[in-house]
């Protein structure tokens, strides 16, 4: 892939950027070859192209290299006691899911 290229990947529409799309859909074997092609596409597409692609992609990279900056600002931004209680099973709020939904509306939850 030479300096100025953008992988094939992002001439969907920008809407559907996604790295874990881009890591299924990217052929190489390596996944740090695979993380090295999407960076560099991305900043590519930061430098060639215009509007919401642009923004988008700056965005990823963003996202990439502060993946923990969204979840812990709320945490480190105020001093918080952490209290675990037992919660029957009939409570609305049983488990991490509903724990992060109530937390983090607009997160998306992945099962590992």
């Amino acid at each position: 892939m030479s300096n100025n290229a953008i992988h094939k990947y992002f001439n969907q529409k920008y809407t559907k950027w996604c790295i874990n799309e881009f890591l299924k859909e990217c052929d190489e074997e390596l996944f740090q070859v695979k993380i090295d092609i999407y960076l560099k596409s991305l900043q590519n597409v930061v430098e060639i192209c215009k509007g919401k692609q642009r923004e988008k992609a700056q965005q990823l990279l963003d996202r990439y290299k502060n993946p923990f900056s969204r979840a812990t600002k709320p945490v480190l931004g105020h001093r918080q006691s952490f209290r675990f209680t037992a919660r029957s099973q009939s409570s609305e709020n049983v488990g991490a899911e509903s724990f992060a939904k109530d937390t983090y509306p607009q997160a998306e939850i992945y099962e590992l």
